[in-house]
């Protein structure tokens, strides 16, 4: 990555793609070796906690069906999407790590690399659907995959166009400012998607 990262030229799109992969490797390898060593994090919830909604009081009269009970929360810190904790390498230490990056770049990417360890050919957000617009603006290969749900589709150049700027569209050649630099996450094991 590191080499991939260097052969390209500054400014170019594979140049920020590969910063991105770096950054966003480095802060999950990071999340995952604190958690690993604090032994699962700093506050323990005993193996049998688990959590339950307290009962509502039925008015007279009438009876509620009983609440089911929460599912176990895989660590302390986690994001709603990527909780499979037995599909990834580290197990729940990688779910920390994706919390952590979701914290960090405000959205978890994942790569398409096309031919394996060329170069990268499309970027992927996953973000909850009311952000999705607004982040948009920074990657013009984009797919959502929204918070909750497993399906992952590619947005139209028509939709691309109404969530970027004008400016971003064409940029100058050789020109590199902050509006055009990434600022997400990346991950061979980021989400499992289920078939339809």
């Amino acid at each position: 990555v590191a080499q991939s990262y260097q052969s390209s030229s500054v400014g170019s799109r594979e140049f920020s793609l590969r910063l991105l992969q770096m950054i966003s490797i480095v802060y999950h390898d990071v999340a995952v070796h604190l958690y690993t060593k604090y032994d699962g994090g700093i506050r323990k919830s005993p193996p049998d906690f688990n959590p339950q909604i307290p009962t509502p009081i039925p008015p007279p009269g009438m009876n509620f069906p009983p609440l089911p009970k929460m599912p176990r929360r895989p660590a302390e810190f986690f994001h709603e999407s990527y909780m499979a904790w037995k599909h990834y390498p580290h197990g729940t230490a990688d779910v920390v790590g994706y919390w952590a990056e979701h914290q960090l770049f405000g959205a978890v990417v994942l790569f398409d690399w096309g031919t394996p360890g060329t170069e990268v050919t499309r970027c992927a957000l996953t973000l909850p659907q009311p952000y999705a617009a607004n982040m948009m603006a920074w990657l013009k290969d984009v797919y959502i995959q929204p918070i909750g749900r497993h399906h992952i589709f590619k947005l139209s150049e028509a939709q691309i166009r109404n969530c970027i700027p004008t400016p971003l569209l064409e940029p100058s050649p050789g020109r590199h400012d902050g509006s055009e630099t990434f600022r997400f996450q990346a991950g061979k094991y980021a989400i499992r998607i289920d078939p339809l």
